[in-house]
């Protein structure tokens, strides 16, 4: 295994901490806006890519965002494209990008948000949509995930291999439900806490109302949202909880997180 992957299994560990743990944040932590934007097309609106890398306002590090779909053969997660207006919005291969399709959304396929921290830990604890408005007629319930598996999701040679799965299959290939969120764009300034249950990540999907992955009885095929902005923290768990590694050598007895054997 390389550095590379070495790296990335440490990054990828979840931790669990009580939701009163979590600091509050006085200003979003990554803003996905021109202003904020390192790479990709920045300075166009409404140009789709591959990536794009976001910088901080409050000195977090970069994240890197690209999206996920299950367009294709058996419903398979495949890359989707992202471009920048009024937030993060996805398309996805089946899709002509027109409104209200250029959201990230589920009518038809599922997208996602793909939320990349690279080598770093991160503790979501809020994130905030920028379309549609709340008049708009548009449903926008959102399902959050959080990797917390050993492996490489982004890796082709992996198991967990994103690309080599459909979303019925994430929760027993290294992902965790986060949460479930309705009606995201009628909440004061379109935002809401997340990750009651503490999970820290490498790697999050922020997705339009995902029934695979949520036992909740909503509806589907009306949820269009653009990602706008996430607040969290990067680092090692607050004071008291126990390092990831203790928490994988305890989770093995618990049965919290699923250790596979490389």
């Amino acid at each position: 295994m390389t550095r590379k992957h070495v790296i990335r299994r440490l990054a990828g560990v979840a931790t669990l901490t009580l939701a009163a743990s979590l600091p509050a944040h006085a200003a979003f932590d990554w803003v996905f806006s021109t202003a904020n934007c390192v790479s990709g097309a920045c300075s166009s609106t409404g140009v789709y890519g591959d990536t794009m890398v976001f910088s901080s306002p409050t000195g977090q590090g970069n994240v890197t965002v690209s999206g996920i779909s299950n367009t294709g053969r058996a419903g398979r997660l495949r890359s989707s494209a992202v471009a920048l207006w009024s937030g993060i919005g996805v398309k996805n291969a089946a899709e002509s990008g027109s409104v209200p399709n250029h959201a990230a959304d589920n009518s038809g396929y599922i997208d996602a948000v793909l939320i990349d921290f690279g080598t770093s830990l991160v503790t979501l604890d809020s994130l905030q949509i920028g379309w549609p408005g709340s008049s708009s007629g548009y449903d926008s319930d959102i399902s959050l995930l959080a990797y917390t598996g050993s492996g490489d999701p982004l890796n082709a040679g992996d198991s967990d291999y994103l690309g080599n799965l459909d979303y019925s299959q994430l929760l027993s290939q290294g992902w965790a439900h986060a949460g479930d969120y309705s009606n995201v764009a009628q909440q004061p300034g379109k935002t809401v806490s997340v990750n009651g249950g503490g999970y820290s990540s490498s790697l999050w999907l922020v997705s339009a109302f995902n029934p695979f992955v949520s036992s909740k009885n909503w509806s589907t095929g009306n949820d269009f949202f653009k990602l706008s902005a996430l607040g969290g923290r990067v680092g090692a768990p607050p004071s008291g909880i126990p390092e990831p590694g203790t928490l994988a050598l305890l989770a093995a007895g618990l049965g919290v997180m699923r250790l596979r054997r490389r």
